[in-house]
């Protein structure tokens, strides 16, 4: 533009006006400023229900920032594996932020302040990625109550939780207060109130009626106090309680908004098995790791199965999972594999390794009288036959009663019995294995023996032969409470062979120890699972 050249004049206030007509919508306000009426008692809330099945629907796109009516809806089971959480959390988060008018109460000190000391704070359901940045906003965008809490927010993942009860969710938050400190995350509890035989039959349905009051959450901290600054690093946990099995869907739908982007999700489930469930069913294509307690299975050997099922190659394949499974039992086991390592680790019985003959496994049976749980003696059995090479053929119930069994292997053309007893505790504290017994098949035989007493942080070492003096030492076991299985398990972020291998090898010798009736059964039972059509005949 010229020296000399005037610039052009500002518009009037009425261009002004027409511009903004013709750009705002009719209501000439914004849409995330809208006012909308609330929900009426017992009608269901359209932001945490799915939409309407559409052929078309391979990728969800998100509403644009404002439009919180369809912030969470989402149809997790028919969506790209991540795009479920990478899409909704961010959405949400950008419509808490914008909506200025939506401010809740736990945006002060004292809520904050009451939530850092352990407390709990309710809040409503469509209100709780709003509240997650409102209780939050002091410690990281300042204002009127800036420095009055000094807290540390931190995530490096998120973890979703099941149980089915409020005692075991609060045992559950215990354990999760014992790891934050290594592992933090955001945790999403979900507690499951209702009758376990209704949730065994419910399957996900878009247009379930929802109760008024079938779901409840709240708010609380697992806080630390970082050494060197004193200002207490917290990780948030949002619980929600499901009264029914229609509130259960939404719930775990909830769950999927409530994700942090970009970060690794652990689903642990911490109660009965996580097989023919709506939760599992609605968010396992968003999860990286499932966390299963195997002892706890109240029908050991089909849970084991469904979870042999998910570490199968290809039943992975053909049903597209995602997800590692894993096993807290599987850590219990750590302290026998490292004792069985050492036998062999001594060059002076390395070769006996490949002329084990036979192999004993003797496992804990409940003195109450209940049925035993194998699953850790399949485990060892199967991680022993991976690790050897050797090839399952056979399995048949045992001679002693139920729990017992005798698995035939081969290593090239000569059968190894494998014999797994279940013996009665003499102490309530023993579970899991009691002894290993594996003996060579020379002229001389070599007998290699294992053996642990109750709440002993060593396993006990024997090596025995006729005519040479036995040899006598103990191998540190990490015999850790539940705390410090779970820290272990969420150190590992992808799957682990060596353990799917010795499990897809259990759950093949659990399938063929059971009778025909049981199999069939089974096959019905696994066929109904939504998004599973048939069980592996390998089984």
């Amino acid at each position: 533009m010229d020296d000399t050249e005037k610039p052009p004049a500002p518009p009037r206030p009425e261009e002004v006006e027409e511009l903004k007509a013709q750009s705002l919508p009719s209501a000439g306000r914004l849409p995330d400023t809208e006012t909308r009426p609330p929900l009426r008692g017992g009608e269901p809330s359209a932001s945490v229900l799915p939409p309407p099945e559409d052929s078309s629907m391979g990728r969800y796109t998100p509403p644009p920032p404002g439009d919180t009516t369809g912030a969470t809806n989402i149809q997790a089971t028919e969506m790209t594996p991540g795009v479920a959480r990478s899409i909704e959390t961010t959405n949400l988060d950008a419509v808490a932020q914008a909506d200025t008018n939506g401010a809740t109460e736990h945006g002060t000190a004292e809520a904050l302040q009451s939530i850092v000391e352990g407390g709990t704070v309710p809040v409503a359901v469509q209100q709780i990625s709003r509240a997650l940045i409102d209780v939050w906003k002091s410690t990281t965008e300042g204002g009127a109550h800036e420095g009055k809490v000094s807290v540390t927010l931190m995530r490096a993942m998120n973890l979703v939780v099941y149980v089915e009860d409020q005692d075991r969710a609060q045992e559950v938050t215990g354990v999760i207060g014992q790891i934050t400190g290594r592992h933090p995350c955001r945790t999403i509890m979900i507690v499951n109130e209702c009758d376990p035989a209704e949730t065994a039959r419910a399957r996900p349905v878009a247009d379930a009626p929802a109760a008024a009051g079938d779901l409840e959450a709240t708010m609380s901290a697992h806080c630390q106090i970082a050494s060197a600054s004193g200002k207490k690093v917290c990780c948030e946990q949002i619980t929600i309680a499901a009264k029914s099995t229609a509130s259960l869907y939404r719930s775990s739908t909830i769950a999927l908004n409530l994700l942090i982007t970009d970060l690794p999700v652990f689903l642990w489930w911490a109660s009965g098995m996580p097989f023919n469930n709506v939760v599992l069913a609605n968010i396992e294509d968003s999860i990286d790791r499932l966390v299963v307690d195997s002892a706890s299975f109240s029908d050991p050997l089909a849970g084991l199965l469904a979870l042999a099922r998910g570490a199968d190659p290809a039943q992975q394949q053909a049903e597209a999972r995602r997800f590692a499974p894993s096993d807290l039992n599987w850590g219990r086991l750590t302290g026998w594999r490292e004792a069985t390592a050492h036998f062999f680790d001594h060059p002076e019985y390395t070769s006996s390794l490949w002329k084990i003959g036979t192999a004993e496994i003797q496992y804990t049976a409940p003195q109450d009288g209940r049925e035993p749980n194998p699953v850790t003696a399949l485990l060892y059995a199967g991680w022993l036959a991976t690790r050897l090479g050797w090839e399952f053929h056979t399995a048949a119930a045992g001679r002693g009663g139920p729990g017992d069994f005798v698995m035939t292997v081969h290593q090239g053309m000569r059968p190894i019995p494998i014999i797994i007893r279940a013996v009665r505790a003499d102490s309530p504290e023993q579970e899991g294995l009691l002894s290993v017994r594996l003996t060579t098949n020379d002229i001389n035989p070599i007998t290699f023996r294992m053996e642990r007493e109750a709440g002993a942080l060593f396993v006990d070492c024997i090596v025995e032969q006729e005519g040479v003096e036995a040899v006598h030492y103990k191998v540190l076991s990490n015999a850790a409470d539940e705390a410090g299985l779970l820290d272990t398990e969420l150190e590992v972020f992808g799957a682990d062979p060596i353990f799917e291998e010795a499990l897809t090898t259990a759950g093949t010798m659990a399938w063929a120890s059971m009778p025909l009736r049981r199999r069939t059964d089974l096959s019905s039972q696994f066929g109904g699972e939504a998004r599973k059509q048939s069980f592996d005949p390998r089984f």
